[in-house]
């Protein structure tokens, strides 16, 4: 029969020794969790951090910048040819006199 002092050093030796689980265990845990939504798991990526928040709110405006930028007019001629498609109705009521 153990006493208390060898019951002490069985549980220190135990707790020294690290223990791992079989690699098959991880395997069967994942496989008995269900299976989530895709918008469950876009959220959950979501929330995981503040940066992924930020990065996802701030990607659209990037993308209407660089759009922007690459659909910027060039010349002076060109702002003309748009001011002209913007104003062609009031150009037409007017028969092209100034505005």
């Amino acid at each position: 029969m153990m006493n208390d002092d060898d019951l002490d050093q069985a549980f220190d030796r135990l707790r020294q020794q690290p223990s791992k689980a079989p690699p098959y265990l991880a395997q069967r845990v994942l496989a008995n969790l269900p299976e989530r939504e895709p918008l469950d798991r876009l959220w959950q990526w979501f929330s995981a951090s503040l940066w992924r928040v930020a990065a996802g709110t701030a990607l659209p405006l990037l993308l209407g910048f660089a759009v922007g930028i690459s659909n910027a007019v060039q010349s002076e001629d060109s702002w003309a040819e748009a001011e002209a498609l913007v104003f062609a109705d009031g150009l037409v009521e007017y028969e092209y006199d100034e505005i």
